[in-house]
C-alpha cells in the first residue's frame, strides 16, 4: 500500500465524494474506486459502506482512517525534519580582517549572519592587511577582509 493510497482515502472520507477526492487528487473517480478496492482486499474487510445512498464508513473503515491520517501526520512531520536538518548550517568560520572594516562595518552583518546561522562557530580576528593576505593564502582563515585589496590571486 502506498502513501499516495492513503491521502486519496482521507480525502473521500474528509469529501465524502469519490469525485471530489478524485479532482483533489489530480485522478479519476474511477481511480478512486479502484484505489479504495484495492485496499479492501488488502485488508480482507469492507471499509466504506455501499449499500446506502449517504456515504458511510464501517467500523474498520472508521478505524483505517483515523490510522491512515496518523501515518500522513508523521510523514509530513518527517519532510518537514529532513528539510530541516538538510537546511542546517553549522561548522566553523575563520574570519580575518582590518580593524577599520572589522570595528565599523562588519558588526551590523555579523550580527544578522549569527542570527540566521547561530550553530556557526564563528571566529573573527584583527590583522595588518599583509597579514590577512598570508592567513587566507596560508588555508588558516576561511575568508579575509582589507580596506584597499591588492590585485592578486
Amino acid at each position: 500500500m502506498h502513501i499516495e493510497n492513503l491521502k486519496v482515502f482521507c480525502d473521500l472520507v474528509e469529501s465524502q465524494s469519490f469525485s471530489r477526492a478524485a479532482k483533489l487528487n489530480n485522478i479519476t473517480q474511477s481511480a478512486v474506486s479502484q484505489q479504495l478496492r484495492s485496499i479492501e482486499d488488502q485488508l480482507h474487510c469492507t471499509i466504506v459502506d455501499r449499500s446506502q445512498k449517504q456515504f458511510r464508513l464501517t467500523t474498520e473503515g472508521d478505524l483505517f482512517y483515523r490510522a491512515s491520517k496518523d501515518v500522513l501526520r508523521r510523514m509530513d512531520q518527517l519532510r518537514a525534519d529532513i528539510q530541516g536538518v538538510q537546511n542546517v548550517i553549522s561548522g566553523s568560520l575563520h574570519v580575518v580582517t582590518v580593524n577599520s572594516i572589522g570595528l565599523h562595518e562588519l558588526p551590523p552583518f555579523l550580527k544578522k549572519f549569527l542570527h540566521a546561522y547561530p550553530l556557526v562557530n564563528l571566529r573573527l580576528e584583527y590583522r595588518r592587511s599583509p597579514q590577512v593576505y598570508d592567513e587566507v593564502e596560508q588555508n588558516i582563515a576561511d575568508i579575509g577582509l582589507v580596506a584597499f585589496p591588492q590585485k592578486s590571486r
